[in-house]
């Protein structure tokens, strides 16, 4: 890994780090932490596994106890297990993740969800079942691929909001 990604990497975590930590984003030009996302802390889960990849340990531990869930939360939190080494990958901090301690959901405003956002739900539930063993996050996730295939299309391409 070049070391100036890396540097620019831990350069961009400390920022976070001292001026927005829990906050789901920082705003850089303010340096002050806002909510955007449900107050659940999304910056943190998407650094670690950046920061696993790049062998910055001490950034992966010192995030890895503030999660909650949502796509994002349970994305990070999957590509961490991955890459911890738990599941005979690639080698990382020896930690513990809770991945499932809030079942509540934010609903989307006028009842509306992006199609992007709920398609990719196939990536983390899927692994979630193979992770698991359990075949009911995969199951449940292929119902909203079924769901997209019986939308109107416009040159074959599917809405951008759905209900």
């Amino acid at each position: 890994m070049g070391e100036r990604v890396k540097a620019a990497f831990i350069h961009a975590w400390s920022g976070y780090r001292n001026s927005a930590m829990g906050y789901d984003e920082l705003m850089s030009l303010s340096n002050r932490g806002v909510d955007g996302l449900g107050g659940l802390g999304a910056t943190i889960v998407d650094a670690l596994g950046t920061a696993m990849i790049m062998g910055i340990d001490e950034i992966a531990l010192e995030a890895v106890n503030l999660f909650e869930t949502t796509i994002r939360i349970l994305g990070g939190l999957l590509s961490a297990y991955h890459l911890s080494g738990k599941n005979g990958s690639k080698k990382g901090p020896e930690r513990g993740v809770d991945l499932l301690r809030d079942r509540s959901a934010h609903p989307a405003p006028d009842g509306l969800s992006s199609t992007a956002e709920v398609s990719t739900l196939q990536l983390e539930f899927n692994f979630l079942s193979a992770l698991s063993g359990d075949p009911k996050y995969t199951m449940e996730s292929m119902k909203v691929l079924e769901h997209i295939k019986t939308l109107p299309k416009v040159n074959r391409l599917v809405p951008i909001y759905i209900k």
